[in-house]
């Protein structure tokens, strides 16, 4: 769950509304282009452009915007934004590629639902790595899960899912 839904919001809406200026064309080129997301799948998932601390203010515990970046949130299964990750277009020597909001702020869901943008397929979840890749099969109309930070799994990732896959009677498919 989010602990500070507001600051986490606030900073989601700031940069949704970027992408759409030219101060987010860059990372509108690279989300479209580079990425190959439709913009139909970009606003049903609220990703936004961060066009680095220089020029959007932002709280304590938000990622740093040490330059521009795409930001994914991570939205629960009923859609609700619970996290986001900052993935700088031209990422640091020793920094990664995505910057995270602190564990204070918004601690890691280890889940993202994607939403497609019209009518999801019947009958199939995709479980992807990574909320990049779950926007690609939610592009193609699939519901789709994206785990975040593989590495960190714990049981209850499984039985969330499997939840949600019984009460919507879904197959579920892995993309590695």
């Amino acid at each position: 769950q989010c602990r500070d839904t507001e600051g986490l919001a606030a900073y989601v809406d700031s940069c949704e509304r970027a992408l759409w200026r030219p101060d987010g064309s860059a990372v509108r080129r690279w989300l479209t282009e580079e990425r190959g997301l439709p913009a139909d799948v970009l606003r049903a998932n609220h990703v936004g452009a961060d066009p680095g601390r220089d020029r959007l203010r932002r709280s304590r515990g938000i990622p740093c915007g040490a330059g521009p970046g795409a930001t994914f949130p991570a939205l629960d299964v009923n859609g609700q934004i619970r996290y986001v990750q900052t993935r700088a277009l031209e990422p640091r020597p020793g920094y990664g590629k995505y910057d995270n909001p602190s564990a204070a702020l918004a601690p890691n869901p280890r889940l993202t639902w994607a939403v497609p943008p019209g009518p999801a397929r019947p009958g199939q979840l995709l479980i992807c790595e990574g909320i990049p890749d779950a926007l690609i099969a939610a592009q193609a109309g699939y519901r789709s899960v994206g785990l975040l930070g593989t590495n960190a799994l714990d049981p209850t990732v499984a039985a969330r899912i499997a939840n949600v896959a019984t009460r919507d009677n879904l197959d579920i498919t892995i993309i590695t």
